[in-house]
């Protein structure tokens, strides 16, 4: 995925992650191996390809360790009811504000 990386991906992580939350704040429980262990994987391959395009001014080296990190931690968090939305929407703004830059820049 590193050098095939879409802004499609990007954007289809972000409805994804929204999708899964919501559901889970209705009372969905998800089954780890079925429908959580599949998105981990999804997301720390996107995760591992963020981290691998090129840097510029304010793209550097710490907000991709930061970003990819993100990625994964919220790529978990989403599958639990318990998980605030005010931490939810926080990640989500973050990850979505970089993800918009690294398009807008075409950095992909």
């Amino acid at each position: 995925m590193n050098s095939d990386l879409k802004s499609s991906d990007l954007r289809m992580y972000l409805k994804e992650v929204k999708h899964k939350y919501e559901t889970a704040q209705n009372g969905y429980n998800y089954s780890f191996e079925n429908e959580i262990q599949p998105f981990l994987n999804y997301a720390d391959k996107i995760a591992t390809s963020i981290e691998s395009i090129s840097s510029d001014r304010y793209y550097n080296s710490d907000t991709k360790v930061k970003l990819s990190q993100q990625i994964t931690e919220l790529a978990m968090a989403c599958h639990k009811k318990e998980f605030k939305t005010r931490l939810f929407n926080e990640k989500f703004k973050f990850i979505s504000m970089w993800f918009n830059y690294i398009i807008n820049k075409e950095l992909i």
